[in-house]
């Protein structure tokens, strides 16, 4: 068993050691086309848009999308997207998306994809074509700052956080190769950022406002009213603690006439498992997890008298089909994604309540927007850091107590599911 053990963790050591070199071979890869790509002016009539991040992303930047393809449309030009498929899937979903010409099946989902084999067959495919401009929507985008970098164009446009990085200069360095950059507060919203690159490429009378997702499935709901929670994240360091979910639903149940809904991925499943065991009767713990369309999803939401989740998609789907939301949230980002800041509210979305861990002022936490300054979670609190390491969860979202989401989801509920 011991040797078995010690097998594996050489083979986990190599496999280490093989991401590094595949990423750096990448980087001097990337590096060599730079300096070796052709200086001249583009007249292809080809705009390339590199839509970066995940679900939550897709409908924060949709309507900026948008307005960035009737802008070059109006000028005649070709407007292409490059973004992972599970982006395209949620821009079908929720926009009309006909106008665009989608790169398919060359942007990776998950990581930031700047090792070898996902570097090289998107920056092949991109140098396909020749494009007049190039623009990124998400500044922490390793790859599709890769791709600006390797490519001809005229310009090239991104919006970055107006900080001194801690770590990772390599991971930052081609962000100089934009000739168009825009520099943002740390706690500016991600709508607002690019709501000024608009600004910046000449949209006009751009206001930013929550995405409206309007119904366009039938699903059969539960019977009873019912609170929603996802308790699943793309990443583990943004997973609230199961055991924290468990008191949560207990109390949630024995205090309020709702049942409950756990949504989210596959991931959830194994987290309702634990949530249930404890329970002396399940008829009102319900599991979604992984059972239901996109499309049905955003109507189980739509739904819910409230709905409860860590700072990922589900929040963003709750704000966009108008159901109430508590966001529990970390800081790893500062305030990038929540709470959201709009120019014109909409009765038919609704603003998600944020919850912070209310021991301390989070904006003197040495670890404060880890991910912008140190490039990784828990960067700035050594603790923190080694959790996140480990698979663990960030300290600004695990230390969230119970006894604050409740008093939330109190407040909440007692304004009729909107405050």
């Amino acid at each position: 068993m011991q040797h078995e053990r010690a097998v594996l963790g050489e083979i986990e050591v190599m496999g280490k050691l093989g991401l590094i070199l595949s990423k750096a071979l990448a980087f001097i890869y990337v590096f060599l086309l730079n300096i070796s790509k052709k200086k001249k002016k583009v007249t292809s009539g080809k705009i390339l848009i590199i839509a970066a991040g995940h679900m939550g992303n897709a409908i924060m930047d949709i309507d900026a999308i948008c307005a960035l393809k009737d802008f070059y449309k109006g000028k005649n030009k070709m407007v292409y997207l490059l973004c992972a498929l599970p982006l395209w899937k949620t821009f079908q979903a929720i926009g009309d998306m006909t106008d665009f010409i989608y790169m398919e099946h060359v942007y990776p989902y998950q990581g930031n994809g700047t090792d070898l084999r996902n570097v090289h067959r998107t920056i092949s495919k991109v140098r396909q074509h020749e494009f007049e401009e190039i623009l990124v929507t998400l500044n922490n985008a390793p790859l599709a700052h890769y791709v600006v970098a390797a490519s001809s164009c005229n310009k090239s446009w991104g919006v970055f956080d107006n900080v001194k990085h801690t770590h990772g200069s390599l991971r930052y360095y081609f962000e100089k190769k934009y000739t168009d950059k825009i520099y943002v507060p740390v706690d500016l919203h991600e709508t607002q950022r690019l709501k000024m690159l608009l600004k910046e490429i000449g949209v006009k009378d751009y206001h930013v406002r929550i995405h409206h997702i309007k119904k366009s499935v039938a699903y059969a709901l539960p019977n009873r009213p019912y609170i929603t929670i996802a308790m699943d994240s793309m990443s583990t360091e943004r997973r609230w603690p199961r055991e924290n979910y468990t008191e949560l639903v207990h109390v949630l149940l024995d205090r309020y006439p709702y049942d409950i809904c756990c949504t989210g991925g596959e991931v959830a499943n194994e987290i309702y498992e634990y949530c249930a065991k404890g329970l002396p009767d399940t008829g009102r713990f319900h599991n979604y997890a992984g059972k239901t369309g996109m499309k049905e999803w955003f109507e189980l939401i739509r739904g819910a008298a409230l709905h409860i989740g860590v700072d990922s998609g589900s929040i963003h789907v709750a704000a966009s089909v108008g159901t109430q939301a508590i966001s529990l949230s970390g800081v790893w980002d500062g305030k990038r994604c929540l709470p959201y800041d709009v120019d014109i509210e909409n009765e038919n979305t609704c603003q998600p309540v944020c919850v912070y861990r209310n021991d301390i002022d989070i904006k003197e936490l040495s670890c404060y927007a880890c991910k912008v300054y140190g490039g990784r979670s828990g960067r700035g609190n050594n603790e923190c850091y080694k959790q996140c390491r480990k698979g663990g969860t960030c300290l600004c979202l695990k230390n969230i107590s119970v006894g604050t989401v409740v008093h939330t989801v109190e407040l909440c509920l007692n304004k009729g599911g909107r405050v």
